[in-house]
């Protein structure tokens, strides 16, 4: 049983700004970033299955995925804190996500480490992976369960999403839409904010190069909620047809 402790106001704010403020501005150990981005054969994915046993008791990953005394971890890797649904979460926790916390390397990598020094007033009541070595395999093996598992054992970006979204059956006219590509660049800023337009990957999968029918479903898994994130959900639901199609026209256009 995880018991949460009465935390103060001020505890909370000031873990919710370290931890906001780390996954702004921290790097990565040496050892941790080279073994995140290790080669297929070293290994690292196997490790952080191993490591991940430590972790079972509370989540679990993978088909079937469940919320346990701690949320499902498919896709946490790019994810913002507290937005898996139907997971009670603490407040610090909640809070954490509203001001922008993000599960990318250095942020995984801390709270791992030390949960509940780095964010305070945390559900979390194991006291953290103690090795390097550990916390970078544990990290390679989540992101295989992300949609953006490029660097990680083979992983490309062609990996980042399916070509279809099996979620959602979309009509054939909404499939034929011809996007225009110029409309998409204007339209194109809000989703620049969090996804490079050259084609990178800091945390947040690349949609540069997709298939327009790729995009066109996804983002409609999205905006019929099919698909959970709580700011794709909201950018897709502000969507019209037309708008996604000539999304889909520019970004497919674009040269990573």
């Amino acid at each position: 049983m995880v018991v949460q402790r009465d935390v103060a106001p001020e505890d909370v704010t000031k873990g919710i700004d370290a931890a906001v403020a780390v996954n702004a501005a921290a790097e990565l150990p040496s050892e941790i970033e080279a073994a995140v981005t290790a080669s297929p054969d070293s290994g690292i994915v196997t490790a952080g299955e191993r490591a991940f046993r430590k972790c079972k008791a509370c989540h679990q990953v993978g088909k079937d995925a469940r919320n346990r005394a701690g949320p499902a971890l498919n896709g946490v890797y790019g994810r913002v804190a507290e937005s898996v649904k139907g997971f009670n979460y603490s407040d610090a926790m909640t809070a954490a996500g509203k001001r922008g916390l993000v599960w990318d390397e250095a942020a995984l990598a801390g709270y791992l480490a030390k949960p509940r020094a780095y964010l305070k007033g945390t559900k979390m009541s194991f006291a953290g992976l103690k090795s390097e070595d550990e916390i970078a395999a544990t990290i390679a093996y989540l992101r295989t369960f992300s949609e953006s598992p490029v660097g990680v054992a083979g992983g490309d970006a062609s990996a980042a999403a399916p070509e279809t979204a099996p979620e959602v059956a979309l009509d054939s006219s909404v499939l034929d839409i011809e996007g225009d590509p110029e409309y998409g660049e204007y339209l194109s800023s809000e989703c620049t904010t969090c996804h490079r337009a050259d084609g990178g990957d800091d945390g947040i999968p690349s949609i540069v190069r997709w298939g327009e029918d790729r995009f066109v479903t996804v983002m409609h898994a999205y905006k019929l909620g099919a698909r959970e994130h709580p700011v794709m959900n909201m950018v897709a639901g502000r969507l019209g047809n037309e708008e996604i199609a000539a999304l889909a026209a520019y970004f497919a256009a674009l040269e990573d």
